[in-house]
């Protein structure tokens, strides 16, 4: 504490100006409901009796020095200090008889508290915390108060040493404010008081729905779903889930948007249970839903080795291969294979990890619909209640059909030559039979399942091809569209060349000369041989050898002057031979006079 000495005072004069002084008795922080002596300063500067004092009816003349007295001044509380010389009941007068002195000593007020904490946002039905700084100096007690909606302030915790206290607003709590002061059991310190805070209203979620499959089975996955919250504040943030196994403690297991979860269920686990509920982005939490409460079935269900498939597009009978185990030595298997949910075999006490066979044959393939999706189902039961299934699907198709032999490059060909090939189907369609030569089409026809066919490349077609490479394709193509191709490949090769007109031009009197320009190319090592005739339409012509006025580019002289026909006519043969030539041969054509 810290004293104020105001200095003397006593009846007749006073260095205090006009106030009410009151002087109480007792320690309280307030007046404890005994009365006191009051005394003002008079007009004529004297003190003059205000009241009167009385000790729960005792009479002045029982103070003792024991006793503690206070005045309170201007709102600030003050001791009398010194020693109390009552010598009867009269009041103090101003001539000094009866007098006492005391000297008036001022308690300093406890300092504030230091600050007061209140969180920025308020949400209703969720508890914040109130708090305050310490007051400096010895040990203080603090009273909280608090005012709502800005009406009165209501005491809310009172002598305490404690600097926090924990607040629930209500969601009627438009704003709120709380103030704080000390106490040291003589006097209050003034009121540190918080910001004004805003209530937010927020309304949890409404209770998620929950479904847990009847069946759970140790050491496989189990699917939880839930349904959806609903917020109408429009903050609806996620949903979490718990777990409470063999009948324990329930532990957290997801925490998200999601509305489904895959647990993993160990194998040993007796029990399981589950529950939900839903929050929002303020905190605020929807009550739980907690599901039946499953038994663990720890019978490890049966495999099938593989994975389900689609085996793609089948247009023949084939076969599937797998195998069946289940760890639980003691479980009798039962096999059930299906097609398009139509059982094919039963297997009873069906081996473990031996190969198993399901054959679907041509018979069986052509009786389902064309371009058909079709599904084969394997299933094993252990009947303890595990089961696995294997899958897998399958079209239907047509099956092209098909010729014989293998696509391949038939080599040099120098002249004209066939292919015999033949052709089948295995539904038994009906055929029909295209041929290309360098993709123009020779020949379209139906052909007979089996029966050999020929293709031949005609001797017009023949000398129509360059030298180089060409291809055949022979085409069978069923009444479904299903085709089946065949392709050849053939170079043809010539080392001459040789050619004549195809019909000698006639004349109406003996040829005497001839000129002839071919256009060519001759490479080194080649050779290239003109001959003509003037008696072209006779059985055995006479030709003659031009080839030396055609290189030089001048007319022939015939030196034939005979005939055994009945008409003139002139014919023209060329000839080129490759020789050693690396380079290729050719001939554009060849231009000419005659006379």
């Amino acid at each position: 504490m810290a004293w104020l000495n105001l200095g003397e005072f006593e009846p007749g004069y006073s260095n205090v100006d006009s106030h009410w002084i009151s002087i109480m008795v007792g320690g309280a922080g307030t007046p404890d409901g005994r009365s006191g002596v009051y005394y003002k300063k008079t007009t004529d500067g004297g003190i003059g009796l205000a009241g009167s004092i009385q000790l729960s009816g005792t009479p002045i003349r029982s103070i003792n020095s024991t006793d503690t007295l206070r005045v309170l001044l201007d709102g600030e509380y003050y001791l009398l200090a010194g020693t109390l010389d009552f010598r009867d009941v009269d009041i103090p007068t101003r001539d000094g008889s009866n007098k006492f002195r005391y000297t008036l000593q001022r308690w300093e007020r406890p300092a504030a508290p230091s600050s007061i904490t209140v969180p920025a946002s308020l949400k209703s039905n969720t508890p914040f915390t109130v708090s305050w700084g310490a007051s400096s100096g010895g040990s203080k007690t603090y009273t909280l108060e608090r005012s709502i909606n800005g009406g009165a302030w209501v005491v809310i915790l009172s002598n305490t040493v404690s600097l926090s206290k924990s607040e629930t607003p209500l969601s009627t709590w438009s704003t709120v404010v709380y103030r704080v002061r000390a106490y040291d059991t003589v006097a209050f310190s003034s009121y540190t008081t918080s910001p004004t805070r805003t209530g937010i209203n927020n309304t949890a979620p409404t209770t998620p729905s929950i479904t847990v499959p009847t069946t759970v089975r140790g050491g496989e996955t189990l699917s939880i779903t839930w349904g959806a919250s609903t917020d109408t504040d429009g903050n609806l943030s996620g949903y979490i889930l718990e777990r409470s196994v063999n009948g324990a403690a329930y532990t957290q297991i997801y925490k998200g948007a999601n509305r489904s979860f895959t647990d993993s269920i160990t194998r040993g686990w007796n029990t399981v249970a589950y529950r939900v509920k839903a929050y929002d982005s303020e905190g605020a939490e929807s009550g739980y839903t907690t599901s039946a409460t499953r038994t663990v079935i720890n019978n490890t269900a049966p495999s099938i080795n593989g994975q389900d498939s689609n085996l793609g597009d089948k247009n023949l009978g084939f076969v599937i291969s797998y195998q069946v185990d289940d760890i639980d030595a003691g479980d009798s298997l039962v096999v059930t294979e299906k097609l398009n949910n139509s059982t094919l075999r039963t297997i009873n006490g069906a081996p473990r990890r031996q190969q198993l066979e399901i054959e679907i044959t041509n018979e069986m393939l052509f009786n389902l619909g064309l371009n058909s999706t079709n599904t084969i189902e394997i299933k094993v039961d252990d009947q303890q209640g595990g089961i696995a299934y294997r899958r897998f699907t399958f079209r239907r198709t047509n099956s092209a059909p098909t010729i014989d032999g293998q696509d391949k490059d038939l080599g040099k060909k120098t002249e004209p030559f066939s292919i015999d090939f033949s052709v089948s189907d295995n539904e038994g369609n009906a055929i029909t039979v295209k041929t290309y030569l360098n993709n123009i089409l020779k020949e379209e026809y139906q052909a007979i399942d089996g029966a050999t066919n020929t293709f031949t490349i005609s001797s017009e077609d023949w000398y129509k091809l360059k030298i180089g490479q060409h291809n055949i394709r022979i085409e069978a193509r069923d009444e479904h569209g299903a085709t089946a191709v065949r392709n050849y490949t053939f170079t043809r090769y010539d080392d001459k060349i040789q050619f004549t007109l195809k019909t000698p031009i006639e004349t109406d009197i003996m040829g005497t000369k001839i000129l002839v320009t071919p256009t060519w190319t001759i490479p080194a090592g080649a050779t290239a041989k003109v001959e003509a005739c003037n008696n072209a339409f006779d059985e055995v012509p006479t030709w003659e050898d031009i080839t030396s006025q055609v290189n030089i580019s001048r007319h022939y002289n015939f030196t034939n002057d005979v005939k055994t026909a009945d008409k003139w006519g002139i014919n023209i043969k060329v000839s080129i031979e490759k020789g050693t030539a690396t380079e290729e041969c050719i001939i554009n054509g060849f231009g000419g006079a005659f006379e």
